[in-house]
């Protein structure tokens, strides 16, 4: 709790995360590259998800 005349501070700027894909056109891969290429961005964008959710658990500390 903030003591009664503390200086107010403009609010906090939201967190933001961005995640940028490059690479080969989808329909040059053929299909033998797909399924795999599937996995590997399911776990890849899992592993970002579950990254940037702790994150946003310490976002209040950051403007401390």
């Amino acid at each position: 709790m903030k003591a009664a005349g503390a200086r107010q501070h403009p609010p906090h700027a939201p967190l933001a995360f961005r995640v940028g894909v490059i690479g080969h056109r989808w329909n040059r891969l053929g299909s033998l590259a797909c399924e795999p290429m599937r996995q590997a961005l399911t776990e890849i964008l899992s592993a970002v998800r579950s990254t940037t959710e702790s994150f946003a658990d310490l976002a209040d500390r950051l403007y401390e």
